[in-house]
């Protein structure tokens, strides 16, 4: 079935003619069965002063849960900012720091779910600018 069902144990019987087979199936509460960075590289943005990486967290049929999932996000380079829906993560410089993100150098991430406590880590080397929706043209075109 595809349908959503309640936490509990079910019965489920299937028939073939007269042969009858019955079994009890527990449905369990969905749970955070891994956090996975998706991208390789942190991209930047114009500024060389954000960098973005895309995240998700799968349950344990393999789901996206990441919209109803709580997880703390941390940066040795600064603060990190979640955006669930699009599961993007946004990170800044620590507060003075007025250096620009640097391609090639590494960033260190760590993300831990709030309520089962599994945690990713992962050292991501800085890339080149983010290009969402826009082509840019830079020199000369033959």
């Amino acid at each position: 079935s595809a349908s959503k069902y309640a936490v509990g144990t079910y019965t489920v019987t299937a028939t073939a003619g007269e042969s009858k087979q019955s079994k009890d199936v527990e449905i369990k509460e969905q749970s955070v069965q891994d956090i996975v960075i998706k991208s390789k590289q942190a991209l930047t943005d114009e500024d060389k002063k954000k960098l973005y990486v895309y995240y998700d967290v799968v349950d344990q049929y393999g789901e996206s849960m990441r919209t109803s999932t709580s997880l703390t996000w941390n940066s040795g380079t600064g603060p990190v900012k979640a955006d669930k829906s699009t599961g993007c993560l946004t990170i800044t410089k620590n507060a003075g720091d007025t250096t620009e993100f640097t391609y090639g150098t590494n960033i260190y991430l760590v993300g831990v779910d709030t309520k089962s406590g599994k945690s990713v880590q992962a050292t991501l080397p800085v890339g080149m600018v983010r290009a969402l929706d826009t082509v840019k043209f830079e020199g000369f075109v033959n």
